[in-house]
């Protein structure tokens, strides 16, 4: 079956430039209003010196020349300019996330397809080797940028398992699951694992992070693995102003 391209016309290319130009006017406009009466990193550090600040754990120099990465391993470097965090390493094992969190950046990057999809975990566990062979400096390796590190445990178990054969690199779970996607982490503990966990206060997951696991739960998955000897990291992300907030605290 073949089919004819037909060439958009003239006038509806017109009506799509404008339609386009009017919601990034919106969205210019949404921006500014959620930032009134919020400092701005460049009032307290010049562009030029945030531009010069780099992860802590990576260069790009620590890899053999001409090598950011294969299929599953890449070095991310899109941060923009005026947001105080350099390149790092990232393990795109899965792409989306079944939490879907009404912020979440992965709605913009996924297209709005937000159901997990999974590399084939022989890929996965080739493409990590490969880079423990090219990366010759210590690194953290980031495994939920582009998904949650513990929304598939029996698939991330085998991917630490994997770390846990080599001394030199560590791989970073981030995670806004709780105590029921754990069980793998407990059953052994594995000295090549940093842990961490997405929290925000009970009024910010209750209306924006319907079906994570409420904040309570996850502190309790990161009590339960530090117990266990993990280098474990707390990070309240993203950062919701709540209006009141000294006087509802015990609402929530």
């Amino acid at each position: 079956m073949y089919f004819l391209a037909v060439p958009m016309s003239e006038e509806r290319e017109k009506r799509r430039q404008a339609a386009l130009k009017a919601w990034e006017t919106i969205r210019r406009k949404q921006r500014e209003k959620r930032v009134e009466g919020v400092e701005k990193l460049t009032k307290f550090i010049d562009i030029e010196k945030i531009g010069k600040i780099t992860h802590p754990e990576v260069t790009q120099e620590d890899a053999e020349e001409g090598w950011s990465g294969n299929g599953v391993i890449k070095l991310f470097t899109k941060t923009p300019e005026d947001i105080a965090c350099g390149p790092f390493w990232e393990i795109r094992w899965a792409y989306g996330c079944p939490l879907n969190c009404s912020y979440c950046y992965l709605r913009g990057t996924t297209r709005g397809r937000m159901k997990p999809s999974y590399v084939r975990i022989e890929e996965t566990l080739r493409c990590i080797r490969e880079a423990f062979q090219k990366i010759k400096k210590p690194q953290i390796f980031n495994s939920g940028e582009l998904c949650d590190s513990l929304m598939n445990p029996p698939l991330m178990a085998k991917i630490v398992d994997l770390f846990e054969e080599q001394s030199k690199h560590k791989i970073y779970l981030l995670s806004k699951f709780g105590t029921s996607n754990i069980g793998f982490l407990l059953e052994k503990q594995r000295k090549q694992v940093i842990c961490g966990w997405s929290i925000n206060s009970e009024h910010v997951a209750k209306k924006w992070e319907s079906t994570a696991a409420r904040p309570s739960d996850r502190i309790e998955a990161a009590n339960l693995v530090w117990e266990e000897g993990y280098d474990t990291r707390i990070r309240i992300d993203p950062i919701f102003p709540i209006e009141n907030w000294r006087n509802t605290m015990g609402n929530y």
